[in-house]
């Protein structure tokens, strides 16, 4: 004897039996959530930037090899951009004060 009490479970028996559940739902990568927050940190110290950026990549990866089981693709993402934009700024930064200093000695000689 079977009756339906609520939407995810039938009572069969004098016991509740769940139905059987859908597909599993992936997990969110760690490597994604610890790029993210590296990212975040960055701000604080240069090198959670360069943790973000190596572990986004990482993640990434990892993500695409799980054939489904990892998720968190665009936290992953954030997190390079995150790390980059500020790696790429001050690289620019220090070539143009490169430059200019370059450019200082030759006129002052």
């Amino acid at each position: 004897m079977s009756m339906t009490l609520f939407t995810g479970a039938r009572f069969t028996d004098g016991f509740l039996d769940p139905e059987p559940a859908g597909p599993a739902r992936a997990k969110i990568s760690p490597l994604a959530v610890a790029a993210a927050v590296c990212a975040v940190l960055g701000f604080l110290t240069t090198g959670g930037f360069l943790a973000g950026v190596v572990l986004g990549h990482l993640a990434l990866v990892r993500i695409k090899r799980s054939n489904g089981r990892l998720r968190g693709r665009r936290l992953a993402w954030t997190a390079l951009v995150v790390s980059w934009i500020p790696i790429v700024i001050t690289t620019v930064v220090f070539v143009a004060m490169f430059l200019i200093g370059l450019d200082a000695t030759v006129h002052n000689r």
